[in-house]
């Protein structure tokens, strides 16, 4: 789903070398053009990798409707992300009205996706699991950061995730809980005051069949299928339900 990433390293010795004698022999306006569009591409890549934050107006608006939407009036935890790259994406820890864990991402929506729908150019991402996951143990850190992760990579690949697409999982997830990729679906959306629109994508634990058979067909096709085997269960990270033969 996501373009190959290009990351230009200078290496400033090296740099340096091939305009010394023995080196490659480059003309002069050649090297200050060659100089100039590095310079230029390292200042935008490193433009672009700083973060992006919500204002705190912003993100009390998100951060209510994420307890209005998903937790049962409790007061929850958040995890907060302590260096940050595209942007600063925290991730608060609600408990349900069925007493289920919702982990949601704060901070992703602040800055815009390269999207094809200006109207699905936001977004911010939500991960279920079952109250076995303590809040403070090694499952829900493994759940953070996975959300974390996936939060920066629409910024990372200059591209979007929206309903329908999958997303491979990191190998400590899988290893923590035993599934290869995820795929996303809107749960929610609201339109928030000089954000617009912001969708809540559901990262549903998927195994690597069940994503193969998503690529060819349609994945929400699919989804619904998982949620005719499994119920409510399918969004689990923590399920350890069995793989749907399709």
């Amino acid at each position: 789903m996501f373009p190959f990433k290009f990351k230009i390293i200078i290496n400033t010795a090296w740099f340096v070398d091939c305009f010394q004698p023995g080196g490659f022999y480059v003309p002069k306006m050649t090297r200050n053009i060659f100089y100039n569009a590095l310079t230029n591409k390292t200042k935008e890549i490193a433009t672009m990798k700083l973060p992006v934050y919500y204002t705190p107006e912003q993100m009390d608006q998100v951060l209510e409707f994420i307890n209005q939407s998903f937790g049962n009036g409790e007061e929850g935890l958040v995890g907060h992300e302590i260096e940050s790259e595209y942007v600063h994406t925290d991730v608060a820890v609600v408990t349900t009205d069925e007493g289920c864990r919702c982990f949601a991402t704060f901070g992703m929506g602040a800055r815009e996706m390269n999207s094809p729908f200006p109207n699905l150019a936001r977004a911010e991402l939500v991960m279920f699991a079952t109250e076995d996951v303590k809040v403070t143990g090694e499952e829900a850190l493994v759940i953070a950061s996975e959300l974390q992760g996936m939060s920066k990579l629409p910024f990372e690949n200059d591209t979007w995730l929206g309903p329908g697409h999958t997303v491979p999982a990191s190998s400590r997830f899988c290893d923590t809980f035993g599934f290869d990729a995820f795929a996303l679906d809107v749960i929610a959306a609201s339109d928030f005051q000089d954000l617009g629109k912001v969708l809540f994508l559901a990262a549903i634990p998927i195994y690597k069949g069940e994503r193969k058979t998503m690529m060819k067909r349609n994945t929400l096709d699919v989804l619904e299928q998982l949620e005719e085997e499994f119920g409510v269960g399918m969004y689990f990270a923590d399920s350890y339900r069995m793989e749907l033969k399709l």
